[in-house]
């Protein structure tokens, strides 16, 4: 398997939502008390204050690519 690490560019912020949807999906499955959900609209809010905040901070966001 071939793997490419990019920089976050706003073309990829779907691929971005997927993976934290995707950790708020196993965050739920994992949560013992069963208090965590995942709502409709997090994803896309939650990922759209991710960039925010990391670009207010001038940080940055890798994404890692397979072949697919």
């Amino acid at each position: 398997m071939k793997l490419t690490i990019k920089p976050y560019s706003e073309i990829n912020f779907n691929c971005l939502k997927e993976c934290m949807e995707s950790l708020q999906d196993f965050l739920v499955k994992i949560d013992p008390i069963k208090k965590l959900r995942r709502l409709p609209a997090y994803g896309k809010n939650y990922t759209k204050n991710l960039v925010k905040e990391i670009c207010k901070q001038r940080g940055l966001i890798l994404l890692a690519f397979d072949e697919k």
